[in-house]
């Protein structure tokens, strides 16, 4: 039997394991073996940013091979997450390109004393025209939760939020919601048989954000998420609208009014002059400062089990996460009294989301109000109260 490949397990999320699985034939008794590997060679670009196809070689050395052949396991997740990570997350919205990619392997044997390297296998291989086909991949990850609740070692992608369902989000009139939608496609054989996703043969596109205005009040369905808006009165200055890149790999959004302390650091460090002493004169100190960063102490605000679990384990786990600041000079200069992103002058700052070392997701024996309480720490340093223009 010639060398076969397959893949066993993945999903189309590349931040999870994507198993190639490459068999070999077995060597007759009286050979004799020097070396032999397996060679795997991936090869990958990012669709609409790579202008040219990046190759990455895995390799696998085999010893003694058992009667029935050899059969290697690869992971080869990692190769299109260096692809992945060169991606450059906005805070607007866009559609995010796919990961393309095919594998070759090949053999590399010396075998009595006589080196060989075998024919290149392709996978998965050409199409009745003789032209290659391609594997796709998108950006995210799906948890070792999800990975074990998979069918078969396999899972597919179709929605793009972990939002819960048990309540809905509270927004306000005037903020801006921002979501990706959930894939829609046909349905499966049988006709009855639900949309269940899309698998890595056949993706046929990559996710689009959405970024609208709430301008109603009350209950109401955005992207297929439940949300309560209420008046634009409630949009006070301690209300802050977030915007996050999700563990599935597309900008989502949250907005809390819990703004519970702001704290700065500056750090000063002494030096001292050496100068010649006098009687009357002396060695001069100086001090070197650098302001650092505001920080601003936050909480979800009370919230069911299944939101605090969200808090805790989708936005604080954020990577790449934007607050909206407003620009209070400017909103003067233009008398505008509104803090809220659609209506005020501002921008979307880079920030990140730390904890607490624990968090308390349950405590059996209170009625205690549930919350996630975190720090917003800014990228830049300085003011961020109003940008300080000269």
């Amino acid at each position: 039997m010639a060398t076969t490949v397959s893949i066993p397990s993945g999903s189309p999320l590349c931040g999870s394991p994507i198993i190639l699985r490459v068999h070999v034939d077995s060597l007759t008794p009286s050979d004799t073996l020097a070396y032999h590997r397996i060679v795997v060679k991936v090869i990958a670009a990012l669709e609409g940013v790579d202008t040219n196809y990046t190759d990455q070689m895995f390799y696998a050395t085999i010893g003694e091979e058992p009667q029935e052949g050899t059969t290697v396991d690869f992971d080869i997740s990692f190769a299109l997450q260096t692809l992945a990570d060169k991606y450059e997350y906005v805070h607007t919205a866009t559609t995010y390109p796919r990961i393309k990619f095919r594998i070759v392997v090949w053999e590399e044997k010396m075998v009595n004393g006589v080196p060989y390297t075998f024919n290149e296998v392709e996978y998965p291989g050409k199409d009745q025209n003789d032209n290659d086909i391609y594997l796709f991949a998108l950006q995210g990850a799906y948890s070792k939760a999800d990975r074990r609740a998979a069918t078969n070692g396999f899972k597919k992608v179709k929605d793009f939020s972990r939002k819960p369902s048990s309540a809905p989000q509270i927004v306000c009139v005037g903020e801006t919601f921002a979501y990706t939608p959930a894939f829609n496609g046909t349905e499966t054989t049988p006709a009855t048989s639900p949309f269940t996703g899309y698998g890595l043969d056949d993706l046929p596109c990559g996710p689009t954000s959405v970024v609208t205005t709430i301008a109603n009040t009350g209950a109401q369905i955005i992207g297929g998420k439940s949300v309560y808006a209420m008046p634009k009165a409630k949009a006070t200055r301690d209300r802050r609208e977030f915007r996050f890149i999700n563990s599935l790999g597309v900008l989502d959004s949250i907005s809390v009014y819990s703004l519970a302390e702001v704290v700065a650091q500056a750090d000063s460090t002494m030096f001292s002059k050496a100068v010649y002493e006098s009687f009357a004169g002396f060695a001069r100190a100086f001090y070197r400062k650098h302001d650092g960063p505001e920080k601003l102490k936050m909480s979800s605000g009370a919230v069911d089990r299944h939101w605090q679990q969200w808090f805790q384990h989708e936005f604080c786990m954020g990577k790449h996460v934007w607050m909206f600041v407003p620009d209070e000079k400017a909103n003067a200069a233009n008398n505008i009294s509104t803090c809220l992103s659609s209506e005020s002058y501002g921008a979307w700052l880079p920030v990140h989301i730390t904890t607490e070392e624990t968090v308390s997701l349950m405590k059996a024996d209170g009625d205690e109000v549930l919350e996630v309480a975190f720090v917003v720490e800014m990228d830049d340093e300085g003011s961020t109260d109003a940008y300080l223009r000269v």
